[in-house]
């Protein structure tokens, strides 16, 4: 069964409605800040969350991504300063660490709840630490890596969390030492390109590149999805202050099909072209589907 409607908006506090449901998610709209709360059925927890994608084409795909987002994201935190070192909290497979070690970071580390994820960072010689499942960031503890991070990211991660963010993470942001400096979120964000094609085909009565979008039947699932403006509002909750973001593409046109595998046969079987032509849209229109924050602690 589907878990109830949240009725107030734990980023602004307004009033929410239901936004559109399929037969494996119902969605909850904020009336103000346009945020949406997604509510899923109770799935089996997953032996390892990264098995349960296709290994071939699709990790191809979002690994190519991934690793370009992290060049964007080093690049940019070293227009401030280049950071002496950098916690990846929900790693997977270290993309951004490979990263950051080859731009000359050495004090490097990760943490998940993953045995895969861990089992790449023993392979790379880059620490890691396993995350409590029920109080990851509670009982989260950097006394292991012999350094506390200057940095802390958390990339494609805070959207598998339910329930009121703020009220989780600010008290946990407040008791880090003072040695950790800048926060980097990147999240997917609903006023993106194919979040909008997705929504218009589920209207039509296509459900599937919804459902792939909030990732229903994984464990765990998208539970929230921002819009550029409760992301905002989210990010001054948590009293930080930006200090730069970035708005990405989030795929690679060459690569598209691989990630879109629950699409309609139509789509799947898109051109290069036509792939090339939805990111130049996107880009041009301003409608690209992740955003990243830059943020710094008081």
């Amino acid at each position: 069964m589907l878990q109830a409607d949240p009725k107030i908006c734990w980023v602004c506090g307004a009033r929410t409605r239901e936004a559109g449901r399929t037969a494996r998610v119902n969605l909850f709209e904020c009336g103000g800040c346009a945020h949406l709360e997604a509510k899923h059925p109770a799935v089996s927890a997953a032996s390892d969350y990264h098995l349960g994608y296709e290994q071939g084409r699709f990790v191809e795909s979002l690994g190519a991504t991934r690793r370009r987002q992290a060049t964007r994201i080093l690049a940019a935190l070293e227009t401030k300063s280049t950071p002496a070192s950098l916690l990846d909290f929900g790693c997977g497979r270290g993309w951004l660490l490979e990263e950051a070690r080859a731009r000359g970071i050495r004090k490097l580390a990760g943490a998940d709840v993953s045995g895969l994820a861990l089992g790449l960072l023993r392979n790379q010689d880059i620490s890691g630490i396993e995350l409590d499942r029920e109080r990851p960031f509670e009982e989260l503890r950097f006394d292991a890596l012999g350094f506390t991070p200057e940095v802390i990211c958390f990339l494609d991660v805070l959207e598998h969390f339910a329930g009121n963010l703020t009220r989780r993470l600010r008290p946990w942001l407040e008791r880090l030492p003072i040695g950790v400096r800048r926060v980097v979120i990147k999240v997917p964000v609903r006023d993106g390109l194919l979040f909008h094609v997705a929504s218009s085909l589920r209207r039509a009565g296509m459900h599937g590149p919804i459902e792939q979008l909030f990732q229903c039947g994984t464990d765990p699932p998208h539970y929230q999805y921002f819009s550029r403006r409760s992301l905002e509002s989210f990010v001054a909750s948590l009293g930080l202050s930006t200090v730069d973001v970035l708005d990405d593409l989030d795929f690679e046109p060459k690569l598209l099909a691989g990630r879109i595998a629950s699409m309609p046969k139509v789509l799947e079987g898109m051109s290069s072209g036509l792939a090339n032509l939805l990111g130049a849209t996107a880009t041009k229109l301003n409608r690209t589907d992740t955003r990243i924050v830059i943020a710094a602690r008081p």
